[in-house]
């Protein structure tokens, strides 16, 4: 495992942290943006001496076994740094647009979103907000979309990586390793699922049941807390950041089945 390996999976394990995003960023502009990976021993960055031509060619042969070269998905790494800085200071900077509406350039954070959306689509190229479903479509400057209609996936971009996703129970079931597993997403947004409150007395806060067993996936109703919430808003956080916890212990799950298959 590499130092941006390390990083990633720092990312993964922290991702409210900006702190692992930044360092990653740095990681990746010392790397250079026209290195290509080895498809034989997959050795890659400077060492193997594999570097872009401007037409997405290779040149050179790896100094580590000769080998033919490929893309990297850290080909553009200073593009790519630079999307997880911008995404990094829009998220901190939560500041409101003061333009004009003839004069969007006169806005700082105008710029900002303008570039951040540059970036998302050459990063939906280079395959940076893979999830295991395919190669993503630009839903619009942040969304992307992965999969078919019936098989949908929508997710936001920010700081860099997916940070939200909107999916069926049906597909967060079945590909929610896969997802938590590639990207640090903080928000999951069951799109079929929606509380409702079983209220016996409306004035009685603690009676307020606004997810019941039978709604919502065994796993996910034990990770919440508490099923009572005074609004809707409230009780879709909840879900939300149930959802994200179970997905990420899944993801460990899976991790120590096939170390100790390993073993």
């Amino acid at each position: 495992m590499d130092d941006g390996d390390a990083l990633l999976r720092a990312i993964l394990a922290q991702p409210e942290e900006d702190t692992p995003r930044l360092a990653f960023a740095d990681w990746l502009e010392e790397q250079g943006s026209d290195w290509v990976k080895c498809e034989r021993c997959g050795g890659s960055g400077k060492s193997n001496g594999l570097r872009l031509k401007r037409n997405g060619n290779w040149s050179g042969a790896c100094q580590n076994c000769g080998g033919r070269g490929e893309v990297d998905l850290n080909a553009h790494c200073g593009e790519r740094a630079e999307l997880i800085r911008v995404g990094c200071e829009l998220a901190r900077n939560a500041f409101k647009c003061y333009h004009s509406p003839t004069s969007p350039e006169d806005c700082g954070r105008c710029v900002l979103r303008k570039r951040e959306a540059e970036l998302i689509e050459l990063g939906r190229g280079c395959g940076w907000f893979g999830v295991g479903l395919g190669t993503a479509a630009l839903y619009n400057d942040s969304r992307l979309i992965w999969g078919t209609t019936g098989e949908m996936v929508e997710g936001r971009i920010a700081r860099g990586f997916v940070d939200e996703v909107r999916l069926t129970t049906d597909l967060y079931l079945r590909h929610r390793a896969a997802i938590w597993s590639r990207q640090p997403v903080t928000r999951c947004v069951l799109s079929d699922k929606r509380p409702w409150a079983n209220v016996s007395d409306p004035g009685t806060k603690h009676e307020k049941d606004w997810w019941s067993w039978h709604r919502l996936p065994t796993d996910i109703y034990r990770a919440m807390k508490t099923h009572d919430f005074d609004t809707e808003a409230d009780a879709l956080d909840a879900l939300s950041r149930a959802a994200c916890e179970v997905a990420r212990c899944e993801v460990c799950r899976q991790k120590s089945v096939s170390s100790e298959a390993g073993a």
